[in-house]
């Protein structure tokens, strides 16, 4: 859960455009198939072949071993119960943390680039969260929940896990806050919800937001 240690929340788009209906207060979210389905070259930072499933073995990564002691490699098991997709009603809306650590320094990884050229900044972080707990309670329909990404390896994933919230290691670069709906009727993707922006946001380049860093106010 959010607890507003030493982080702020931003959002990285491809167009200007995007951001600024963002920064109006358009909340746009997207189906698990939708980063299935992007375009691993044109999107590299979107595009993940797993989003939304709910278990999955990389073949070939292993065996399994029977109390017999014999191994059966990975790639043997049945195919029924690997890449199964279960979460595709679920909607997604991914947000880019940036983080200081003690020494107050800011560590921005470049390879966020691929994920787009604008950036919004939350000016007032816990003030987004607030705002977006209000419309959680008025829309208890969507069953919204929000959390930071856990990053595992790229072999397994826990049948128990909460999958919404996994991404594998190789994505960890993308420091991701994620805000999930979980509709209770079926509704059409990409789904937008309003709040108010204006007040708690700004927009800048990528650039800028490399050369960001910490000010003792003191």
């Amino acid at each position: 859960m959010y607890d507003g240690c030493g982080m702020t929340l931003s959002k990285i788009f491809k167009k200007k455009e995007y951001a600024e209906n963002f920064v109006k207060g358009n909340i746009r979210f997207s189906s698990p198939e939708s980063y299935r389905k992007s375009e691993k070259e044109k999107y590299p930072g979107r595009h993940d072949d797993y989003e939304g499933m709910f278990y999955w073995v990389k073949e070939g990564s292993g065996n399994i071993i029977i109390k017999n002691k014999e191994k059966v490699p990975i790639e043997k098991i049945p195919i029924g119960i690997s890449n199964v997709k279960l979460y595709s009603e679920y909607g997604i809306f991914s947000m880019y943390t940036i983080m200081s650590d003690v020494k107050k320094q800011i560590s921005i990884d470049k390879k966020i680039s691929n994920l787009g050229e604008w950036v919004v900044i939350l000016k007032d972080t816990q003030e987004f969260i607030n705002r977006i707990d209000e419309y959680r309670e008025l829309h208890p329909e969507l069953q919204m929940r929000y959390e930071f990404a856990n990053y595992d390896n790229n072999d397994y994933s826990d049948i128990n896990e909460d999958h919404m919230f996994k991404k594998r290691k190789e994505y960890d670069y993308q420091q991701e806050f994620r805000i999930v709906i979980a509709p209770e009727n079926e509704i059409g993707y990409p789904y937008a919800i309003k709040i108010k922006m204006e007040d708690i946001c700004t927009m800048v380049t990528i650039k800028d937001l490399y050369d960001i860093r910490v000010e003792d106010e003191n």
